[in-house]
């Protein structure tokens, strides 16, 4: 529906064109910084998963996946139980990692790199 409205007027009605006097002089507090730091920001949000694994020694590219980044709370799910295994060893905790990311509004950024088996295995947000 296309309407075209007098919101000035409505407003002014509405409230009182003495309250928006008042309102007009109203002063915000400054931000406060502290150590130097700027404001939170909003960081933008990945829009996919990405994995690559490649051949280590000629790069030539053997896997590439991608997925929709809300996938990102099944990557328990979705990488293989083996897999789990041999990245536990190496202290890497995907139930850990998950929370992390989720944490950070599946912000974008590196999720996994690793290297085994001849194959280098990349995953991330993008």
């Amino acid at each position: 529906m296309k309407v075209s409205l007098p919101w000035w007027r409505i407003l002014t009605e509405a409230v009182g064109k003495e309250t928006l006097e008042r309102a007009r002089g109203v002063s915000l507090p400054a931000i406060a910084r502290t150590g130097g730091e700027s404001p939170a920001r909003f960081t933008s949000v990945a829009r996919y998963l990405k994995v690559q694994m490649l051949d280590a020694k000629t790069s030539e590219e053997l896997l590439s996946l991608s997925m929709p980044a809300t996938e990102i709370v099944r990557l328990e799910e979705i990488v293989p139980a083996e897999a789990r295994t041999r990245l536990a060893a190496t202290g890497k905790e995907l139930a850990k990692l998950v929370a992390v990311i989720c944490s950070t509004s599946i912000a974008p950024q590196e999720v996994l790199r690793w290297q085994e088996d001849g194959r280098a295995i990349r995953v991330w947000l993008e």
